[in-house]
């Protein structure tokens, strides 16, 4: 789903749509991409101070970067892992994720069906992959990527999260911007059997 305005544009890699509104999109890179997951950061702060981009900035409540790699606890820069920011003016401020207790996620999630799998990669003219090693392993509900999605974006917590884990802040240049507060020890237990339906980027 391009974002575009007058002769520039960006496309979110998975826009979550809310309603019809795009309120929290995904990127989400290969593992060890080269410049880790802060490139993207880079990038992203760059959209953001990009006068044309604002509008889609100021929509999107919530965002997700993931290079789909475990946190590496002793870096000082966020290189990898799965890490959710809010919007705001500049630069996206990282923050990690990590469930207090250890889910089943088996037991969670809705069984895919393969019919509904295969009209997704049709619809991103993508059948070839269907059946490649990384493809099915990407499927496994307890990748980096997979667990922070479950974790943040079924349909009770990111209600609470819209709802009390942003607070707006006004900037000193008059621009408004949003920032996640302290959400770990607030989230409500995760409930069972939520579904999402996204907007997948063509290929």
């Amino acid at each position: 789903m391009p974002c575009i305005n007058g002769d520039e544009a960006f496309r979110p890699d998975i826009a979550l749509l809310v309603n019809g509104m795009p309120l929290v999109f995904i990127e989400v890179k290969k593992p060890n991409n080269k410049g880790g997951i802060g490139e993207e950061r880079e990038r992203m702060g760059k959209r953001a101070k990009n006068p044309k981009f604002r509008r889609f900035i100021n929509i999107t409540q919530f965002m997700i970067f993931s290079n789909n790699m475990e946190y590496d606890d002793g870096a000082t820069e966020p290189a990898q892992g799965a890490f959710y920011a809010s919007s705001a003016c500049g630069k996206p401020v990282f923050n990690y994720f990590r469930e207090e207790h250890k889910l089943n996620l088996t037991e969670l999630l809705d069984t895919l069906s393969d019919d509904l799998e295969n009209n997704v990669l049709q619809d991103n003219n993508l059948p070839v992959i269907k059946h490649s090693p990384e493809f099915i392993s990407n499927k496994s509900p307890d990748t980096p990527t997979n667990r922070i999605l479950t974790s943040l974006l079924c349909r009770e917590r990111l209600s609470f999260l819209l709802q009390h884990g942003l607070t707006y802040v006004k900037a000193s240049q008059g621009l408004v911007q949003n920032t996640s507060c302290g959400i770990r020890s607030y989230l409500p237990p995760l409930p069972l059997k939520n579904i999402w339906q996204t907007a997948a980027k063509k290929a």
